[in-house]
């Protein structure tokens, strides 16, 4: 994992470097391999990094396109990153680094927010759009990543943790009961709500954009079940499900460091670890790079993310 975290000041003023770095400094175990700030008048964009495709400073965030107009901070992996890249070198964007974030950044230049529709992964990211003065923050289709935010104020503020924005100093740390309440009954939240009252979890499969006027998450993606016109035999069920499986944790195990696995003893993490056993690992990195390293498969570490 990596740690976002920013602040965009409402009312144009300067975004405060200090109180941006104690933002990251506050979520620093999300990323142990390097840290990046980037401030444009009133918006402050923080990054902490944990390296896992292209571990060269090629890598580092905040990133910004070639030509300075988009810079995002994010956190996840693009599984499609490697299709996207030659589709966008087909259509002339050129890369100075191996890394998804680069990636994303030239998809979101190329088609806008439809690039959602294109990415296969787990993510998390803040985008910051110099020409057009917005902010964007987006999350996945099922919410393996997660990104928060509030507003106190004329000040906005996001991170992947509420740490980070308590962090911050601008936001007064006050308990929603109503959402305490939700907890107690259910174990769990089922709003976008937190305890922290005004502090809200961007849904999965969303977008935020923020403005001065203010910001409503509007939903990219949702699940659509519907049965076939042509229902197939029971073997060609379970043959597209394997199909489907076995590229569901292909897809993961593109790494430039070692791989591994946490298993809990259930069917579904042994199922995974089982398929990946059987699959050699990949790495961004071409055969004739000298520099690559060699993958190791285990069974005791936790899987990078």
């Amino acid at each position: 994992m990596c740690g976002v975290a920013g602040v965009l000041n409402l009312d144009g003023s300067a975004a405060s470097p200090i109180a941006l770095r104690r933002m990251t400094d506050a979520i620093a175990h999300r990323g142990p391999d390097g840290e990046g700030h980037y401030t444009d008048g009133p918006l402050g964009l923080g990054h902490r990094r944990l390296a896992i495709i292209d571990l060269t400073p090629g890598g580092r965030q905040p990133m910004a396109t070639t030509d300075g107009r988009y810079v995002v901070s994010y956190n996840g992996e693009l599984y499609n990153f490697q299709e996207l890249r030659i589709e966008l070198q087909a259509l002339g964007h050129q890369f100075r680094s191996r890394s998804d974030t680069e990636v994303l950044l030239a998809a979101w230049a190329q088609w806008g927010a439809k690039a959602l529709d294109r990415f296969n992964g787990m993510f998390a990211f803040a985008l910051w759009d110099r020409q057009a003065r917005e902010l964007t923050l987006a999350r996945d289709r099922f919410g393996v990543k997660p990104l928060y935010y509030a507003r106190a104020g004329d000040v906005f503020l996001f991170a992947s943790e509420i740490k980070a924005i308590l962090a911050h100093g601008a936001y007064r740390t006050q308990l929603d009961r109503e959402a305490l309440l939700e907890y107690f009954t259910f174990q769990n939240f089922f709003t976008d709500r937190t305890l922290f009252r005004d502090v809200r979890l961007l849904p999965a499969g969303c977008t935020l954009t923020v403005k001065e006027k203010g910001a409503r998450p509007v939903r990219y993606w949702d699940y659509h079940f519907a049965e076939s016109n042509a229902p197939l035999r029971e073997e060609e069920y379970v043959e597209e499900l394997d199909r489907l499986f076995r590229q569901a944790v292909n897809r993961q195990l593109v790494s430039d460091v070692e791989l591994g696995a946490y298993l809990s003893g259930g069917m579904d993490s042994g199922s995974i670890t089982a398929i990946a056993a059987s699959s050699p690992p990949e790495s961004t990195k071409s055969p004739s790079d000298s520099s690559s390293s060699t993958l190791r498969r285990s069974s005791r570490s936790s899987t990078p993310s």
